[in-house]
C-alpha cells in the first residue's frame, strides 16, 4: 500500500522501493521524517576537535547501512531524471561561496534525506507525487543557408539552400508518468 505512493515519484523504480520499505517497515511506526533519517544513518553530525570545527559536516553513520545503500542508489536517477530533484541540486552545487556551496556527495546525502522526508510525507498524508506545473519549453529556431561554389545566394539556384534546422530542449513533462 505504502509502495504506490512512492512510485508515483519520478525516478523511482521498483527495486528501489521495495528496499526502502523492506528497510524502514511500515511508515506508521515513525511520528516524523527526522527519525527516517536517523534510522537511515544519513544525519549530519557535528565534529570538533579541540574546539576547532571541520569544513565538512559528516553524516553519522549510526543507522542501517542497507537503508543508507537503498536511499543513495535510489537518489542517483532522481537527480538525473526528476526536474524539482535536478534542479534543486543545481541550486545547492552552484550557490556562491558565501553561502557555503556543496560538494557531489554533500548533495547526494541532501538528496537522501529529502527523498526519506518526501517519503514519509507521501506516504502520512496518502498522496501521490505532483509535479509542479512546468515551465513552458523554448524551441529556438535557427535558419541556415548554405551556399557552396560562389553560385550566390538565390532562392532557385543549384547547391544554395533553406534548411531551417530546430535546436530542441529537453522536455521533462515528456518523462511524467501517467496518473
Amino acid at each position: 500500500m505504502e509502495g504506490k505512493y512512492l512510485l508515483s515519484i519520478i525516478g523511482l523504480s521498483y527495486v528501489s522501493v521495495a528496499g526502502i520499505i523492506a528497510e524502514l517497515g511500515s511508515f506508521s511506526s515513525y511520528q516524523n521524517a527526522k527519525q527516517l533519517i536517523k534510522m537511515a544513518g544519513s544525519n549530519p553530525t557535528e565534529s570538533e576537535s579541540g574546539g576547532k570545527r571541520h569544513s565538512h559536516t559528516p553524516i553519522s553513520k549510526q543507522g542501517r547501512p542497507v537503508l543508507r545503500h537503498c536511499a543513495w542508489t535510489a537518489v542517483i536517477p532522481m537527480l538525473r531524471f526528476n526536474p524539482d530533484f535536478r534542479d534543486w541540486a543545481e541550486k545547492l552545487r552552484e550557490r556562491p561561496a558565501g553561502a557555503n556551496p556543496l560538494s557531489g556527495r554533500e548533495v547526494m546525502v541532501a538528496a537522501v534525506n529529502k527523498l526519506l522526508r518526501l517519503a514519509f510525507a507521501l506516504v502520512k498524508n496518502q498522496a501521490l507525487y505532483q509535479i509542479p506545473e512546468s515551465q513552458p519549453v523554448e524551441i529556438a529556431i535557427k535558419e541556415v543557408s548554405n551556399t557552396s561554389g560562389g553560385q550566390g545566394n538565390t532562392a532557385g539556384s543549384f547547391g544554395s539552400s533553406y534548411e531551417p534546422t530546430r535546436k530542441k530542449t529537453w522536455c521533462p513533462a515528456l518523462l511524467a508518468k501517467p496518473v
